[in-house]
């Protein structure tokens, strides 16, 4: 292969291995979501107090009750500037049924609504690819 060649070669693997990527980051993104919508159990709580984890990151605490009627506080793991929920808001969430604490604030159409963002953002970034590569051939 001669130079000119190897260096094309070497313009087009940082952008086929970040298609590749973000490819793989909406699969996993996908599993992650078909596993929370499929195992684990849809509740509504009411949210009771948002901890502010100093840096104006806050993350609701929900009370609900699980399957077996035991009462508990949940906390997502993830936190939002501003906050998302109101003290006293009712929620609707999906919960680990082996780790009632563990809770995820969505409805299936966000996580929908997310996963075609993902997948748009994968097809374009693939598209870009693809015009890189044709015009990386022509030259």
């Amino acid at each position: 292969m001669d130079l000119k060649k190897q260096l094309k070669t070497n313009k087009l693997f940082p952008v086929a291995f970040l298609v590749f990527a973000l490819i793989a980051a909406v699969i996993a993104f996908n599993l992650y979501n078909d596993n929370i919508v499929n195992s684990w159990i849809k509740s509504e709580g009411q949210v009771i107090s948002l901890i502010n984890d100093g840096n104006d990151n806050f993350t609701p605490v929900v009370v609900f009750e699980n399957h077996d009627g035991e009462q508990i506080a949940g906390m997502p793991q993830t936190a939002s500037t501003p906050a998302t929920h109101q003290i006293f808001e009712q929620v609707t969430f999906f919960y680990n049924p082996e780790n009632p604490e563990e809770i995820v604030i969505a409805t299936p159409q966000k996580l929908l609504a997310l996963t075609y963002f993902c997948s748009f953002l994968s097809l374009l970034g693939f598209l870009a690819a693809l015009a890189l590569f044709a015009y990386q051939s022509r030259r």
